[in-house]
């Protein structure tokens, strides 16, 4: 009995071990090399092109100058140290995009000398790895070897993983054993199992994460590896690329940490992509969910001025569209859709990518097939089903000087949001007029906290008060809380482009602030009897109870002059907490009830804000940088319009670009208010009196309706303008 049992145990085992075996050759792909973005026919056309078009000469010569200097230097790869901006971090980095740039020339070549370059540097890193701990400067939960952070590693990995696969079939398989076993294998289960916070979370992070392992996956041929970053540790679609992509966009294309990140997190989204449809077209990444990954390229571009980037939640001013990342993006794009367009942002980048896609926007670059991009006027949802409210971009057209007007009503950003429902920017000739502070951090700066965010990124730049919107009450919008701020974004009331004289975006929230209605209105006007396009600013505020309302405008420039009487102060912070500690009071005014102008001079040119006082309207001029020993944050002026006590108010004010000559908006006024409406009143320094009339909900087939002159004023539709005298009244 003991006998029979024992070789039917046997034979079980044998079973097991059989299947197992089959199971791990079946995670195994035997695979073509290279293949993640660089193909072998990609980089013959792209030894054949050279000397046909000018931009991917350029784009090569540069590519390969500093992969032969890099040749020539002794090679490095340091035991990992430093923290952001030190040299064990800065010189990682180096590595990683030589040995990228190395494996491109190599293919173009066949000059071995860029393969053994490669191979020794792999060769180092394999020989360290093993014995590495967590990165001895780590100070968040999201920990890594090579750098500070595990995001860095997995970006290492991104470029490194394609630079093996360019020399991977040169390799003897010695070398391949080795560096798969000690280096790539222990690599991805660092950024995957033992990293799974990090791996299947649906933020920036996990982008890169799953975007490193999943290339490296492909290379190796291992399927396992792939499904892991396609569907998550747990291959239940709850993490992944395709998570990723479901979770992190809305309709539109818009990334729900904000313009800058968005640039930043479409370069794993292209890359992973690009390899995902190398090597399993039958997902067809890029026109996957209504081909969100080219609307995202498409919608990145747009959340721009001058090139760049709005700077909203935390984002570093100075990034632009000729960016790495957009690199990447638009040559993809363009080689999946052969969208036109995107060649003059290429144009405009000045070089191109090293694959088959950068060869074929080179070459259409030099047939002159380019067509201007359109930059427009447009509503982007955000929100995974589109019903997290959103951006509204009010362009007057699309000339380098155009003035835009940005409205953000959309929700907080995850951990890189702000608490600013409701705020607004406005540019003009090409520069910043009301500004978006961004973050607080010096990427790279080893003496400003390794190159990470700074204390200042929480106690000034995420707080509302560092925004163009209303604070109520000293207090941050939800508290400062980010767990409430996340479960609720502002409505979208309507958004209306279609008339270039008038263009208006609405948006409101009652829950930001316990008990507040809060409603913003804002209208681009280009008026005939204006020399420049004015921002029309409403916002409403309606409560049962008494609250302090202040509405901040961090103007760009040098104050110029006010129509009422400023009285300096002994420069004392405007409060204790949440952001005001920040704020230096430099001067004060009353200027009672009335149009006040306060005008300031931006390089050549001149802007009056114009805004309807009443009786108790205060106005505080103030400076940013106080309670900053460590000098932080950049000392830039600002006003705040305050309504000390009120249950109800609406402030209303206009933004007006103009010659020294002086502006031609006398006055602005709110006139009348309405369940259904609002009528603001504009009188031109000619004399004429302009009238705005704006729903104060969605669109209806119900019309609008205020009483105005003694009439009643009906109207259909999101606004009305025009002259006073020729209102839409009643019969």
């Amino acid at each position: 009995m003991n006998l029979k049992y024992s070789i039917k145990l046997f034979c079980i085992c044998c079973l097991l071990l059989w299947q197992q075996g089959l199971a791990q050759k079946s995670s195994k792909v035997k695979t073509a090399h290279p293949s993640l973005l660089l193909t072998e026919q990609g980089a013959r056309q792209i030894k054949e092109s050279l000397g046909r078009y000018p931009l991917l000469d350029q784009s090569y010569a540069q590519l390969k100058k500093e992969v032969d200097k890099a040749l020539k230097a002794k090679m490095d790869v340091p035991f990992p140290r430093d923290p952001a901006g030190g040299h064990t971090h800065k010189q990682h980095q180096k590595n990683y995009k030589t040995m990228q740039a190395a494996g491109i020339v190599y293919q173009v070549t066949k000059d071995e000398r860029y393969a053994r370059y490669i191979r020794d540097m792999l060769l180092a890193y394999a020989k360290i790895y093993p014995i590495l701990p967590l990165h001895p400067e780590a100070t968040s939960k999201t920990p890594g070897k090579l750098f500070w952070q595990s995001l860095n590693d997995c970006v290492w990995l991104v470029h490194t993983i394609q630079a093996y696969d360019c020399i991977y079939t040169w390799l003897s398989p010695e070398d391949r054993n080795t560096l798969n076993k000690q280096l790539f294998y222990p690599m991805t289960k660092f950024l995957s199992e033992e990293s799974a916070y990090s791996f299947n979370r649906i933020h920036n992070h996990g982008t890169w994460a799953v975007a490193a392992v999943g290339m490296t996956g492909y290379v190796l041929g291992d399927q396992e590896l792939v499904q892991k970053s396609l569907y998550g540790l747990g291959k239940d679609g709850k993490g992944g690329f395709f998570a990723q992509l479901d979770q992190l966009f809305s309709p539109d294309g818009y990334y729900t940490e904000g313009p800058y990140y968005q640039r930043y997190a479409m370069m794993p989204f292209v890359l992973f992509g690009k390899a995902i449809a190398q090597h399993q077209p039958k997902y067809q990444p890029f026109a996957y969910r209504d081909s969100v990954l080219v609307k995202a390229v498409q919608t990145t571009l747009q959340l721009t001025y001058n090139d760049d980037f709005f700077p909203m939640n935390d984002a570093i001013k100075g990034e632009n569209l000729t960016t790495e990342e957009l690199v990447y993006a638009v040559d993809l794009v363009y080689g999946y859709t052969g969208q036109p367009e995107l060649l003059s942002i290429a144009n405009m980048q000045q070089r191109v990518i090293l694959t088959a896609e950068g060869v074929a926007v080179a070459a259409a670059l030099s047939k002159g097939e380019a067509v201007p991009f359109n930059w427009r006027s447009m509503a982007v949802r955000d929100g995974a089903q589109g019903n997290d409210g959103g951006i509204g971009i009010l362009r007057s057209g699309a000339a380098p000087e155009h003035t835009c007007a940005v409205f953000k009503y959309s929700a907080h950003g995850l951990s890189h949001g702000h608490y600013d429902k409701l705020s607004i920017l406005l540019y003009d000739k090409g520069q910043e007029v009301l500004q978006d502070y961004g973050a607080v951090r010096f990427v790279n700066v080893l003496e400003k906290n390794g190159g990470r965010y700074l204390a200042e990124n929480k106690t000034w730049a995420h707080q509302t008060v560092a925004h163009n919107t209303v604070v109520v009450d000293g207090q941050s919008h939800f508290g400062g809380d980010i767990k409430r701020s996340e479960e609720s974004a502002p409505q979208a009331l309507y958004f209306n482009s279609e008339n270039a004289a008038v263009q208006v975006s609405a948006a409101t929230t009652a829950d930001a602030v316990p008990g507040v209605k809060m409603s913003r209105y804002v209208a681009l006007i280009q008026d005939t009897q204006l020399q420049e396009p004015v921002l029309l600013d409403v916002f409403d505020l309606a409560s049962d109870t008494e609250h302090q309302y202040d509405l901040p405008y961090y103007y760009l420039g040098e104050l110029a002059a006010t129509n009422f009487e400023r009285k300096a102060t002994n420069e004392t912070t405007l409060g204790k907490d949440n952001g005001y500690e920040h704020l230096l009071l430099q001067a004060e005014a009353k200027p009672g009830k009335g149009s006040a102008q306060i005008t300031w001079q931006n390089k050549k040119q001149f802007y009056t804000l114009t805004t309807a006082a009443i009786d108790k309207t205060q106005i505080l001029f103030t400076q940013i940088g106080a309670t900053d020993p460590d000098q932080n944050l950049r000392h830039e002026p600002g006003l705040m319009l305050r309504v000390p006590h009120a249950k109800q108010h609406t402030f209303v004010s206009v933004v007006e670009p103009h010659a020294k000559a002086g502006t031609q908006v006398a006055a602005v006024e709110l006139l009348s208010k309405s369940t259904t409406g609002i009528a603001v009143g504009l009188r031109l320094a000619s004399g004429e009196e302009r009238v705005l009339l704006l729903a104060t909900g969605p669109v209806s087939a119900e019309p609008c309706e205020v009483n105005l002159d003694g009439k009643q004023v009906r109207w259909q539709g999101t606004h009305w303008y025009g002259l006073r005298g020729e209102l839409p009244v009643r019969l």
